[in-house]
């Protein structure tokens, strides 16, 4: 009986400690992440942990449904980091992004959330244009 209540206490108190993730908590305040401008994609290191279901823009914020396994570390968190150089495809130019996942505990309990990102930096560089974000067939256009 006490080990099903010790064990009982350690689920309850790692499911807390996922779910109130300084992410989570500002998703909640509605708070958005940056997008970071980099001129070198591969620069910043990343876990392969996750993939991107869909994206949504709506003015200037843009967001994300993420699965994805490392969520057990309450610091986890998802970076959106974007190279304002123009590219150029047979549909027109073009910006590449790249979300970038960190970690410290890679678990593999597999989370779905929804992450956004402020593309206010982004559009203070370029006004409007069509984004590329590795790891999904969707065209963003802002």
């Amino acid at each position: 009986m006490k080990t099903s209540l010790l064990l009982f206490v350690v689920m309850l108190t790692c499911c807390f400690a996922c779910e109130t993730s300084s992410d989570v908590k500002a998703e909640r305040k509605g708070v958005c992440a940056p997008v970071q401008l980099t001129s070198n994609l591969d620069a910043p290191s990343s876990l392969d942990l996750f993939t991107i279901q869909s994206t949504q823009l709506s003015d200037h914020i843009l967001t994300i449904s993420f699965a994805y396994g490392g969520g057990c570390d309450p610091n986890h968190a998802f970076a959106l980091y974007v190279d304002p150089s123009r590219r150029e495809d047979s549909k027109g130019v073009y910006r590449e992004g790249r979300i970038v996942f960190t970690t410290q505990n890679p678990c593999k309990r597999l989370d779905y959330q929804d992450f956004c990102f402020d593309l206010s930096t982004l559009t203070k560089e370029v006004p409007s244009g069509r984004l590329r974000i590795r790891g999904t067939e969707q065209e963003i256009k802002f």
